[in-house]
């Protein structure tokens, strides 16, 4: 009898015959008696050699310490007999292998080796071990400019020093106001370019990782002109100052700052659009915008500056209704004006008329006011004349 006629069968004559792979007992009973005696029988199959082995890659990148990555082996054929194998690495300072699991050491390549017991056939997988990016950085964080302004440089640095892709992608969130132009596909560094009014945010993004850093950038808009008021005006030296307003063109202007100039200083100075006169002459002051277009037009105002000279009687007079005064004497220094222009007046304010015709001034007034407290019909003056510009 067979204890398990699966594995094997005995006929009545003790032939035994396999059937599977296994083992039973044959047993042996006598008649008489009831003896017993039995034969462990072990079926085994013929073995199946290897004949080649695979893995499931043959080239695999790693950031250095990972240890994700499982290599599979396929042996063939499929029912080989013995299917084990030995797992080897050409350089553990890249990356080592246990049971088929690699674990990246180092930046670096190597091979990982898988070797049949049955056969030494032989797989293998190159292992590229990468230090990856752990972030980025851009070098401002935020810029300036005016329409038309030349390009401004901006760059990123990547962190660790020692990552193999470096590369980033540059994008703006509004190309229409602000653009970077790199200094060659997904390098590092490039220039900023302001189009149009407004802010745009330019931003870096690494390949390896997807970290960001971005740059805000504020765009305005360029002076075209300057105008002042007044844009012309008259000063006497030692008299008041005069402030000058500039006013800008466009009204929209980012920044209106102007940078103010006499173009004779000896004449009339100019500090913060406020204008001292200092001599006769004329003098062209200057306010010029700080940020204009390249043909932006500074603003002008021509100051003319004046002297008086106080006058004096060059000898007693005695001034009567309707008389020529000629021994007035006095000057005005700046530059050239009609004497038609020019006001002289008695120092209790009576004026002095101005005859075109032979030049000189007469005295038309009223004799009783020629001087405070005088009543005659003459009045002496000496050293009373005293002079004013009409403007």
């Amino acid at each position: 009898a067979s204890v398990d006629e699966t594995i094997a069968t005995v006929n009545a004559s003790g032939i035994v015959t396999p059937i599977a792979a296994g083992t039973t007992a044959i047993t042996v009973t006598t008649v008489d008696g009831n003896k017993t005696a039995s034969c462990t029988v072990t079926v085994g199959t013929t073995p199946v050699a290897v004949t080649d082995i695979t893995l499931n890659h043959s080239a695999y990148t790693l950031n250095k310490g990972d240890s994700n990555l499982v290599l599979i082996p396929f042996i063939a054929p499929a029912d080989a007999t013995n299917t084990n194998v030995t797992w080897t690495t050409g350089s553990a300072a890249v990356a080592t292998v246990a049971n088929g699991t690699v674990t990246a050491v180092g930046p670096g390549s190597t091979e990982i080796r898988a070797t049949t017991q049955d056969g030494s056939k032989i797989a293998e997988c190159t292992i590229t071990v990468v230090t990856p990016v752990k972030g980025i950085d851009l070098d401002k964080a935020t810029i300036s400019g005016l329409v038309g302004d030349t390009e401004q440089s901006l760059a990123a640095t990547i962190s660790p020093a020692a990552a193999n892709n470096k590369q980033v992608v540059w994008t703006s969130s509004d190309p229409a106001i602000a653009s970077f132009i790199e200094s060659a596909p997904g390098a590092l560094t490039g220039k900023v370019r302001f189009l149009a009014p407004g802010t745009a945010n330019i931003t870096a993004t690494t390949v390896d990782g997807g970290y960001a850093d971005s740059c805000t950038v504020t765009v305005g808009v360029k002076v075209n002109s300057v105008s002042l008021s007044p844009a012309t005006a008259t000063l006497k030296v030692g008299e008041t100052t005069l402030n000058l307003t500039p006013t800008v063109s466009p009204s929209s202007a980012t920044n209106k700052t102007v940078t103010w100039t006499s173009n004779a200083s000896s004449i009339a100075t100019v500090l913060g659009g406020v204008v001292t006169p200092v001599a006769p002459g004329s003098a062209t002051i200057t306010a010029a915008p700080v940020f204009g277009t390249a043909t932006a037009t500074p603003g002008t105002s021509i100051i003319d500056v004046f002297n008086v000279t106080k006058g004096t009687m060059l000898k007693d007079d005695t001034l009567l209704l309707g008389k020529t005064v000629a021994s007035v004497s006095f000057t005005i220094a700046g530059p050239k004006l009609p004497l038609s222009s020019i006001s002289v007046t008695l120092n209790d304010g009576t004026p002095l008329q101005y005859h075109s015709l032979n030049g000189v001034y007469t005295y038309t007034g009223s004799t009783n006011t020629a001087l405070a407290g005088v009543s005659s019909a003459t009045v002496k003056i000496r050293n009373t004349i005293s002079f004013d510009l009409s403007f």
